[in-house]
């Protein structure tokens, strides 16, 4: 089975090869994923159920890129057909918009969704660009976004605040040494709010650079997953705090990462680098944060097929996991969650709370 994490972390370090060969495709896919995290007999982890029984199944939704909520109605990124698909409280759908070209509120390849105060905002992964709709689907503008020291970049992800939009971008000016940039665009203009470079110990650079961010009531929280600890910034770009997941449980990396790293390896070696070794994955690939600051992490879960689990920190610093089922697209927002499972004939998704 593929590794959703693994894929992505290997795949991402392939590409920033690829980039600068302009050869975008993922030189190397990972093919198994690894073992559940936390699953050894003295774990902590509670075990949250596999279910895709509820909800309901939408046959013209391919997929959930991502998700974000407007008050009761969910937006739901599908990159698989290019388009935004707007579902009611009650699970109807509402709306479809976007789809595939160049033409007038068309996108290709979109990899992120966020409703920024009542404009739907949807980032295209190559080249900065922006989409804007108002909440029917009806088509604003377009722009681009980006930093001015980076010259080659993709959009991993959008949040929005209350100073502005802020902007996650990968970039990939050279093809070993990742960094991200979190860019708080407001009125037109830009400014850069955290730089995330890749860390290069003695040992070599970092494989899996997997950088994340989310809204936090002091600012941003923003970091690598691979890391100890992430940074909160504040709207002027000051680190204020630091909020570390130690206790995340990290799996092994599978026979298929290892051998997929070697491959990496080879071809970092060519250009004159060396990969870091890990001994464990990053335990999360995406972070969530209430309104109360109470952060939730998203990472990989055990099974048969692949589910994503959500994970938070208990008061006695232990992994509590959210009582909700594991599901192959999983998004958070506030104390509500969206759900989602493929099935043959569409997308299953379902919203629920997590809280008790």
């Amino acid at each position: 089975m593929k590794s959703k994490m693994s894929e992505r972390w290997v795949g991402m370090a392939a590409g920033m090869a690829a980039i600068v060969t302009l050869v975008w495709s993922g030189i190397v896919v990972v093919t198994s994923r690894p073992s559940a995290p936390g699953s050894g007999d003295d774990a902590q982890t509670q075990t949250a159920p596999v279910g895709s029984a509820e909800g309901r199944v939408y046959e013209t939704i391919l997929g959930a890129t991502d998700a974000d909520a407007f008050g009761d109605d969910w937006y739901v990124l599908d990159a698989r057909s290019n388009l935004v698909h707007h579902l009611a409280a009650d699970g109807t759908l509402v709306d479809s918009f976007g789809g595939e070209g160049r033409g007038p509120g068309e996108m290709q390849g979109p990899e992120a969704i966020v409703i920024h105060h009542d404009t739907v905002v949807v980032a295209e992964s190559m080249g900065g660009v922006v989409h804007l709709y108002s909440l029917d689907g009806s088509f604003i503008a377009d722009r681009r976004i980006g930093a001015e020291d980076c010259a080659i970049s993709v959009v991993i992800d959008l949040v929005t605040t209350p100073a502005g939009l802020a902007v996650l971008l990968g970039c990939f000016d050279h093809p070993m040494a990742p960094s991200a940039k979190v860019v708080l665009e407001r009125e037109g203009s830009t400014s850069v709010l955290a730089d995330l470079s890749a860390q290069q110990s003695d040992r070599g650079v970092d494989p899996f650079f997997s950088p994340v961010v989310a809204a936090h009531p002091g600012g941003v929280l923003a970091g690598v997953a691979g890391s100890d600890c992430l940074s909160v910034y504040d709207f002027s770009g000051s680190m204020a705090d630091e909020i570390c997941h130690e206790w995340i449980a990290r799996a092994a990396p599978s026979d298929a990462d290892q051998q997929a790293l070697a491959v990496l390896s080879e071809q970092a070696s060519a250009m004159g680098f060396d990969l870091d070794v890990y001994d464990r994955l990053p335990g999360f690939d995406r972070v969530f944060v209430d309104p109360d600051g109470r952060v939730v992490y998203r990472g990989i879960a055990g099974g048969i097929s692949e589910q994503f689990r959500a994970v938070t920190e208990r008061p006695t610093g232990q992994e509590e996991a959210l009582p909700i089922p594991l599901a192959e697209y999983l998004f958070v927002r506030g104390d509500r969650v969206l759900l989602g499972w493929d099935e043959l004939d569409g997308t299953r998704l379902s919203v629920r709370s997590w809280r008790p």
